[in-house]
């Protein structure tokens, strides 16, 4: 009678568990999809995997060279030129190093984060140093050949100066009575005579400075609490953690039903979740290529190549939130089913030694009669 009366408390127990087994599942696909979100937009690691600049940056610079070109020949009234971007390329991988770009966006990340976890307003100091020294060998001197000779030639009467104003120097034209090769030599040593006596770039630190906003200071309080909400998305798992526990209260009296109730659980929120974020994924893509069909493009091929940037950040950003939310729902998976394996093998194990056991106390019973 007694065992009976345990019997049914325990499935009045398990039918309690049952609406918090579907609470956990919410709560965990709920706990998954935030900390993905958490882990993408509030790590500043997942941003720089996102943001693949070096290729972008070196075509913006290419452009500019471009267009400066076509309108120095414009300003001429010449017919547009045949500008060789390839030469131009290859003169900006010359002068540009591998790294220079990745780490300056690396830094320049690592200074707004700074900002969002410790609330510092550092200056960002685009350095330039590794530049000049890259522009000071025969690697800048060849670049700077292959750069001039686009330039369109002067008018007979016409004789340009070439002066270092703001660490560059405006090539109008090139004078016809001389050689190409010399006049890039004269302001490759115009460039270098500037450098060599600008107080910025002979700094150790010499760069490009750029303050934060004077108006940032009243909303720092609200921009950063609104990225420690964000970073903070991932102790949501502590509601379907509590729901689990519950849940052993309620089922668990052996280690069989451990790995039924907190396998069956895990299982489906592993399953389920993928779907889930998969559905999302998709959702996502579509809008932003909405929005991107929508945007429109711009004459402008810096504009352009701008827009291509954003563009692929903006589909990065989610990629990497999918992977996250595959992460935690195989994890999941494999606890569940980890678990229920264990029940069947321990639900086999006591079937094969309880008849043994009946077997033995049948003979003991014969022996004694």
């Amino acid at each position: 009678m007694k065992k009976k009366r345990n019997k049914t408390a325990h499935g009045c127990l398990q039918l309690l568990a049952v609406p918090i087994v579907i609470a956990f599942i919410i709560t965990a696909v709920s706990a998954v999809l935030m900390t993905g979100t958490s882990f993408t937009f509030a790590s500043r690691t997942s941003i720089k995997s996102a943001i693949n600049a070096d290729k972008i940056i070196r075509e913006i610079m290419v452009r500019g060279i471009e267009q400066d070109i076509r309108q120095k020949h414009l300003a001429l009234n010449l017919p547009p030129p045949a500008i060789d971007l390839v030469a131009i390329r290859h003169a900006t991988d010359l002068v540009v190093p591998p790294d220079w770009v990745e780490n300056a966006v690396d830094d320049g990340i690592d200074n707004v984060f700074n900002f969002l976890e410790e609330g510092r307003t550092e200056d960002y100091v685009l350095g330039y140093k590794e530049l000049v020294e890259t522009f000071h060998s025969d690697a800048g001197r060849e670049a700077m050949h292959i750069i001039v000779r686009q330039y369109p030639p002067c008018p007979a009467s016409y004789e340009p100066t070439f002066e270092y104003k703001e660490r560059n120097v405006e090539i109008e034209c090139l004078p016809p009575d001389m050689p190409v090769s010399q006049v890039a030599d004269q302001i490759y040593t115009t460039l270098l005579t500037g450098f060599n006596n600008d107080p910025e770039i002979l700094d150790e630190n010499g760069g490009a400075c750029l303050e934060w906003p004077a108006d940032l200071a009243s909303n720092t309080e609200s921009i950063r609490r609104a990225f420690q909400y964000l970073s903070r998305l991932w102790l949501f798992w502590l509601i379907p953690m509590g729901l689990l526990a519950v849940i052993a209260l309620l089922t668990v009296r052996s280690l069989y039903s451990a790995g039924i109730w907190l396998g069956i659980p895990l299982l489906i929120t592993g399953v389920t979740t993928p779907i889930v974020g998969l559905v999302i994924f998709v959702q996502i893509l579509n809008l932003l290529q909405y929005a991107q069909e929508n945007l429109g493009t711009s004459e402008d091929r810096a504009a352009q190549l701008l827009i291509q940037f954003v563009t692929e950040i903006a589909y990065a950003l989610p990629s990497i939130w999918l992977v996250i939310v595959l992460i935690q729902a195989g994890i999941m998976f494999l606890l569940g089913a980890g678990s229920l394996v264990l029940a069947v093998l321990l639900k086999l194990f006591n079937r094969d030694t309880r008849p043994k056991k009946s077997h033995g106390m049948a003979g003991t019973a014969v022996v004694n009669h």
